[in-house]
């Protein structure tokens, strides 16, 4: 570092290093965070989501016939309160459907197939050794 501060001074060398360090950053750390940040997540399965709204529909399909129906005002006020309760239920369920919460973990590489363990083991013992010998 001072025969570059030497050669080129002080302003032309904190150029070059700082060139240098958004290089490394840009294309080599962020990069590989992002792909291990992808690695270890996955979308949380949605499937019994969707039959639970399903019978919350259902809930409020009934709860608006009996609203209808009903006479007495305070029932109503009550069968009306449960309605929004269960309608906004549903739109915090149906926002967790359409976008999924996002679960860490090692589950990624857990549901792996024998060939592709393989593969990844290969791979990692194939850089550990381009690592050691550059």
């Amino acid at each position: 570092m001072t025969g570059l501060l030497r050669t080129y001074g002080r302003t032309q060398t904190a150029i070059l290093a700082l060139l240098v360090a958004v290089w490394v950053i840009g294309l080599i750390v962020v990069p590989q965070v992002a792909m291990v940040d992808l690695s270890l997540w996955s979308k949380a399965p949605k499937g019994e989501l969707s039959v639970r709204i399903d019978k919350l529909y259902n809930d409020a399909s009934t709860l608006e016939f009996d609203i209808r129906a009903e006479k007495d005002p305070d029932k109503k006020l009550s069968f009306a309160d449960k309605l929004k309760r269960l309608k906004e239920e549903i739109v915090a369920l149906e926002r967790d459907e359409k976008d999924p919460p996002k679960i860490y973990g090692l589950q990624n590489f857990t549901r792996m197939s024998a060939i592709q363990f393989r593969i990844f083991v290969k791979t990692f013992l194939y850089s550990a050794l381009v690592t050691i010998l550059a």
